[in-house]
């Protein structure tokens, strides 16, 4: 078996680059692989061979060895305007020490473990160098993204750092892309997505948590679509009045029967398939709920968030992927330690989800 010729056939070097020789230093576990250019290779017509210059080129690793590929690259001269030309390298980008082959295994490590110098560590280069692969590939995305318009969108926010500082999520429903990243949780949060989105007038149904915020700018910014109320803050919204009437009549037996009825009788609700029998379930839960209290601010709740919370019977929609999708990016931002800059995180974020991929590698 000849093993230069395995060894073109492994690392796919493409004419007119060949494998000339391999050596191995065993002291550093590195192997160095000797390219040559073919000795058929012929310039194009009008250009001569001017000068030489070496390169160099970490590549994917060799069992336990780094591997590093070296060529002697020949500069090529115009006859007439004298103006010079390298020979293109097809398996790495001018001027950089890793082959393409390399920098795409840096982003797939970089899109698991969300951390530059967790990556470096893993690779033996610096940290640094990891980052300039990412913001080489990434940027160029991340610069041209564009909200991508659907009908069902969802909304979250999450935090970024200790403290009162957050960002809003906005998801496609149907797909569980993140469409677009906004700072803090506010009304102008959603304007943020409103005015960067293509056509705001295509989204149908929102999901959303019961935030005042959020829905002042849903009614401002998209008033026709219809909001779905998360079933699950719903929930945590009853218990948390229930408790206060549970505490309130702790020793009446009578009325804790009756707000266990209610608990079952609003599970019964989110129960239903049918729009008019759960419009008319929540209803009746309302009027129940104020004979037992008629000054209670579970009724007052139930009635002013109505039509968000019985659409969850027409929808179907949930936050249950967005807080799973929180959940990643709580661990995105304590892999990295932090982000000095919520730019850098909204960037990192839409790279992790592949919302925004690489660009081409040349």
């Amino acid at each position: 078996m000849d093993i230069i010729q395995t060894f073109q056939d492994l690392l796919d070097i493409p004419y007119p680059f060949e494998v000339d020789k391999l050596e191995r230093d065993e002291s550093k576990l590195e192997v160095h692989i000797y390219l040559r250019i073919a000795d058929d290779h012929r310039p194009e017509s009008g250009w001569i061979k001017h000068s030489y210059y070496d390169r160099s080129w970490e590549h994917l690793k060799l069992f336990e060895y780094r591997c590093f590929l070296h060529c002697t690259i020949p500069l090529y001269q115009n006859k007439k305007n004298k103006s010079t030309k390298a020979l293109k390298v097809p398996f790495a980008s001018y001027k950089k020490r890793f082959t393409h082959k390399y920098e795409k295994q840096v982003l797939f490590l970089l899109s698991v473990h969300y951390n530059f110098t967790q990556v470096a560590r893993q690779l033996n280069i610096a940290p640094y160098q990891v980052m300039n692969i990412y913001e080489h590939y990434v940027n160029p995305s991340y610069a041209t993204y564009a909200i991508e318009p659907c009908e069902n969108i969802g909304i979250d926010e999450t935090s970024t750092k200790k403290g009162h500082n957050y960002i809003t999520s906005f998801v496609d429903m149907d797909t569980g892309k993140i469409l677009d990243i906004t700072d803090d949780r506010s009304c102008h949060a959603v304007k943020e997505f409103f005015d960067a989105h293509p056509n705001p007038t295509v989204i149908k149904n929102i999901s959303m948590d019961m935030s005042p915020a959020f829905i002042k700018g849903c009614q401002d910014y998209f008033p026709k679509a219809k909001r779905t109320f998360d079933k699950w803050h719903v929930w945590k919204v009853v218990f948390k009045h229930l408790e206060r009437l549970f505490k309130k009549y702790k020793k009446d037996d009578q009325i804790l029967d009756k707000l266990n009825y209610f608990i079952q009788e609003f599970e019964v609700f989110y129960a239903q398939k049918n729009y008019e029998q759960a419009n008319t379930q929540l209803l009746f839960l309302i009027d129940f709920i104020k004979e037992i209290n008629e000054k209670n601010s579970l009724s007052k709740s139930l009635t002013k968030h109505f039509d968000g919370i019985v659409q969850h019977i027409q929808s179907k929609l949930t936050n249950g992927l967005l807080e799973g999708i929180n959940s990643k990016i709580q661990v995105i931002k304590r892999n990295a330690r932090g982000f000095r800059y919520t730019d850098n995180f909204k960037k990192l974020i839409l790279f992790a989800f592949g919302s925004i991929q690489p660009s081409k590698l040349t």
